[in-house]
């Protein structure tokens, strides 16, 4: 079948990688996170997953959105745990941008520094930073461990 085949060759060609898997978009969304919706510029784990899966689709920041606007944060779904933002915390906390204490993560002065510099930029990630003011701090971690504990867990 194959003996008339004399080489076989690839060529490489892009492949378009969606922004929810580039680590600096991840570290960018993590930073307003902690900037904008959070006590203390601190926030759980499993807040910062909360707000990645909220931002993943426009659709899912209007349907948050409405949600916080009607006043049922109790109506929000069951939220997906991405690999792709451990990886950028990780990446995060190795650049000095995070610090990781007690199960945390808060913003540390680079990360600070950062945040300010996209925060001033007014079209760079202009639909997060809208979203993102539009909830605010109205999910505390108290909310998200009432959320969290649909799941079964305590």
């Amino acid at each position: 079948m194959f003996d008339k085949v004399n080489k076989i060759s690839f060529q490489k060609r892009p492949i378009p990688l969606s922004a929810d898997y580039r680590p600096l978009y991840k570290i960018i969304q993590l930073l307003l996170v902690l900037n904008v919706c959070s006590h203390q510029e601190t926030a759980s784990l499993l807040k910062l997953h909360l707000f990645s899966w909220m931002m993943s689709t426009k659709e899912g920041m209007d349907k948050i959105t409405q949600l916080i606007v009607d006043n049922r944060l109790e109506k929000i779904p069951l939220w997906r745990l991405e690999p792709s933002l451990n990886r950028a915390l990780n990446f995060a906390v190795a650049e000095n941008l995070l610090m990781q204490k007690n199960g945390k993560y808060k913003l540390s002065e680079k990360g600070k520094i950062l945040v300010q510099d996209v925060l001033k930029d007014k079209e760079l990630m202009k639909i997060e930073k809208t979203f993102l003011t539009t909830v605010g701090k109205k999910i505390t971690e108290k909310k998200v461990k009432e959320l969290s504990e649909k799941w079964g867990g305590k």
